[in-house]
């Protein structure tokens, strides 16, 4: 969206409510567009209960913002690349949305869809395919506990 006015930010959440439905409750930021009496009408008007996060404190709304800083991280690594920033962030999602979440232990697609999405990987050896997603999933999910002894150093990073 290159112009976050209210009347096209309500403009793409119709476009999404007519998708999936309205939610029960949006989360945003305290932008114009969202503190506006006309999106609140819309709100109201569709049965959503609408929160922000506290103004200056983006923590608040944190998984956002995780969101947010994984999208950019991802961003600046694919730069080396020619695609446009559509293809890079059409590129993101879906590698998003077919990752395991550590804390579900699920795919978005999974969770949102009830099926896994299909990626090039899907295209690869079935046993080579295999051994990926096993390897992912340790890395995900297999933690190392670590145990420290009264006095022992520990690097720490700040």
């Amino acid at each position: 969206m290159k112009v976050t006015t209210t009347q096209k930010t309500i403009e793409c959440l119709r476009d999404s409510f007519v998708r999936f439905g309205p939610p029960l409750v949006l989360v945003s930021d305290n932008g114009s567009q969202f503190t506006s009496y006309e999106f609140q009408r819309f709100m109201q008007s569709n049965g959503i209960k609408h929160k922000t996060s506290a103004p200056f404190k983006p923590s608040s709304n944190g998984q956002a913002e995780r969101y947010v800083a994984t999208l950019k991280r991802s961003l600046r690594a694919m730069q080396k690349y020619e695609d446009s920033i559509q293809q890079k962030l059409s590129t993101f999602l879906l590698q998003y949305r077919k990752a395991p979440n550590a804390a579900t232990t699920h795919s978005p697609a999974m969770l949102f869809l009830k099926r896994e999405i299909r990626t090039m990987i899907d295209l690869l050896l079935p046993e080579l395919k295999s051994r990926l997603q096993d390897r992912i999933r340790k890395g995900v999910f297999e933690f190392r506990e670590r145990k420290f002894d009264i006095g022992d150093k520990v690097a720490v990073r700040i």
